[in-house]
């Protein structure tokens, strides 16, 4: 868990740093667009089932097959397609604010997520959770 605290806390700095003219640049809308809403719910369960994955004592090849096995299931619940994410995770990529605000919302509801499995013991070893946390996912919205 704290892995991926580090991780995003990294990309929020990278992101901080980026050069201004990527902001004003226009980028291609995918279609179909994922809201950012749903980019922060997909995105939060993909990092619960790498930390999960992570969390096991098992060989690596049987983790990236496990983690696959995982983000197929992620990307079924949503009912997209891995090309559809790829397309609008570049394009959020590609917007520093909207991914910065994305970020901050993942590590608010990890570390919420956090508190309640330390509170009730949950996860643990056992890695990927069965039933992932009703999102928590803030009104704010940042103008485009």
């Amino acid at each position: 868990m704290k892995n991926i605290l580090i991780i995003g806390l990294i990309l929020m700095a990278i992101f901080a740093c980026s050069n201004d003219k990527r902001q004003t640049t226009e980028v291609e809308v995918p279609n179909p667009l994922i809201s950012r809403e749903e980019m922060i719910k997909i995105l939060m369960e993909i990092h619960l089932a790498e930390s999960g994955v992570a969390m096991m004592a098992i060989d690596h090849q049987r983790s990236i097959g496990l983690y696959k096995r995982y983000h197929a299931d992620i990307m079924k619940k949503y009912q997209i397609d891995t090309a559809i994410y790829n397309k609008n995770y570049n394009y959020y990529m590609q917007k520093p604010l909207e991914m910065e605000y994305i970020f901050t919302m993942i590590e608010d509801s990890l570390v919420r997520v956090q508190a309640v499995a330390k509170k009730s013991d949950i996860g643990g070893s056992r890695g990927y959770p069965n039933k992932f946390p009703t999102s928590t996912v803030g009104q704010d919205s940042i103008k485009k």
